[in-house]
């Protein structure tokens, strides 16, 4: 009867502590793109480990002088400021939110992008890791694409090609960040996170944002987090008692 008793107590604070761990976004590490709505060129790419890719590329790949087809999914990139079925509706901010700097004239004007939406229970860490490669690394900054997260509405930039500075030797692009990683703290409830990349002043040359590992780790509620410290309790009292009467 004591075995089952320990057995019962040690299965109900496993279950607590598994229970604090809800609110996994879907699909976070990208197998595929199941779970995300997207707009734009975006791809599920499998080297180096699964992850999400978008470019700004054009399918027919003219807007890429050294005839290299960019483009991964044969969707063009959708562009912006329409004041509606533009980009900025797609990730739900208004327009204009996806400018660089609009007193001076440097526009975003097109990109792609993918989103998703979730609910936690409790609040936690959102989290992701992210690289951001181009064409066109540093000069002049009103060219100088964008790399983005929206959350909730929030526009975060994450990196422009003024600061892809790790020089590539061969390959599709001339250089890149390099893998970073990034995260912040949500409250309970619903929440949106919309990854993206935007040409900037022109539709020439090539971006390219790759994100995977997308997961919210949560918190336990004040409720559970009880719960668990008293079923442990009870586990060590039970553990007490089976020594005392050897």
């Amino acid at each position: 009867m004591k075995q089952t008793s320990f057995a019962a107590l040690s299965a109900l604070a496993l279950a607590l502590a598994a229970g604090s761990a809800d609110a996994q976004v879907a699909n976070g590490s990208f197998a595929g793109l199941a779970g995300w709505s997207t707009a734009g060129d975006a791809a599920s790419v499998a080297t180096g480990g699964t992850h999400l890719v978008l470019t700004n590329a054009y399918s027919d790949g003219l807007d890429d002088a050294d005839g290299i087809n960019r483009n991964l999914s044969h969707n063009d990139p959708w562009p912006t400021d329409l004041g509606g079925g533009d980009l900025e509706s797609f990730v739900g901010v208004p327009d204009g939110a996806l400018d660089p700097d609009t007193a001076n004239f440097v526009d975003a004007v097109e990109g792609s992008a993918a989103l998703q939406t979730f609910t936690t229970a409790a609040g936690g860490t959102l989290s992701f890791q992210w690289d951001f490669a181009t064409t066109q690394p540093g000069g002049d900054p009103s060219l100088s694409d964008q790399a983005f997260v929206v959350i909730d509405g929030k526009v975060i930039t994450l990196a422009s090609t003024l600061a892809a500075t790790n020089v590539l030797a061969g390959g599709a692009y001339a250089a890149d960040t390099g893998w970073a990683r990034w995260s912040a703290t949500l409250g309970a409830g619903a929440h949106t996170i919309a990854f993206g990349v935007a040409d900037v002043g022109s539709a020439s040359d090539t971006s390219a944002l790759s994100v995977t590992g997308v997961s919210v780790s949560s918190v336990p509620e004040a409720s559970s987090l009880a719960m668990w410290v008293a079923g442990l309790g009870l586990l060590a009292a039970l553990q007490r008692r089976r020594r005392s009467h050897g």
